[in-house]
Order: C-alpha cells, then sequence, then structure tokens
C-alpha cells in the first residue's frame, strides 16, 4: 500500500513523542484492539481502495487474503498540558 509503515502525525506509536515536543504529556492511555471485520473479499478491496491502491490492484489482493478479515486499530487518548 502506499506510504505503508511511514510514520504520520495520526501514528500511535510516536503520539507521545510528538506531543512531547509542544506539550507536558500527563498520561497516554493506548489500545490495540480487533475493530473492524472486513466480511468478503469486495469488502477487502474497498478498503485497500481507500488506502490508495488502483482497482485492479486492490482487487487482485483482495482474493489472496482469507475472509472474514479482522483488522486491528491502534489508537491512543492523552492527557496534556500547554507548556
Amino acid at each position: 500500500m502506499p506510504r505503508w509503515g511511514r510514520p504520520s502525525s495520526f501514528d500511535a506509536e510516536i503520539a507521545e513523542t510528538l506531543l512531547g515536543k509542544v506539550f507536558d504529556v500527563e498520561s497516554i492511555r493506548a489500545w490495540d484492539a480487533r475493530l473492524v471485520t472486513l466480511p468478503d473479499h469486495a469488502a477487502v478491496a474497498l478498503f485497500l481502495r481507500g488506502r490508495g491502491l488502483t482497482e485492479p490492484a486492490a482487487r487482485r489482493l483482495a482474493r489472496e487474503v482469507e475472509v472474514p478479515l479482522s483488522l486491528t486499530k491502534r489508537g491512543l487518548v492523552a492527557w496534556a498540558r500547554k507548556r
């Protein structure tokens, strides 16, 4: 997938470091959870299209995975104070 694995400002893994550059971080509550299930190959292809793959590439790759496919979502809630 385009940009797969590259950190962004929305990545929970680096959020505390990014916030700490501007704020005093009080606490972080992070999670990893299976929050989305793609029930069939069409849903997998649609998910891949939403992440920048072309339609032919998304359909081809979607056929290669077993469905239903559970996706783990990672996130956090941070409490921070302005310095």
